[in-house]
């Protein structure tokens, strides 16, 4: 599994690549995908609290959103975390005002 973390003001992206198991991988090659990402969005829902309870050890921050994905193929998933300020260090561009280029 490859994984790689972003942080962005008060947004932090965990996203995990290549993390199927064997189990699952077999399940997908067998025709039944919707089967393991149900199943990992059922572990996903029990795992939320630990995995809040994680980034807001690890930030100091409270985590006020945590969201999940999962993508069969390619093999991607991502946990989403929204914490209740920015983290000091890390920033983010903020988009106001859009021109359109002809």
């Amino acid at each position: 599994m490859k994984a790689k973390t972003y942080v962005l003001g008060d947004l932090i992206v965990c996203v995990l690549r290549d993390g199927h198991t064997t189990i699952e991988q077999t399940m997908i090659e067998s025709g039944e995908p919707e089967k393991v990402l149900e199943m990992r969005r059922d572990f996903q829902r029990m795992m939320g609290a630990q995995y809040k309870g994680i980034i807001e050890k690890l930030t100091g921050r409270n985590v006020v959103a945590f969201l999940s994905q999962t993508h069969v193929d390619p093999d991607i998933t991502m946990e989403i975390f929204f914490v209740d300020r920015p983290l000091d260090g890390f920033g983010a561009a903020e988009v106001i005002e859009s021109v359109l280029i002809d």
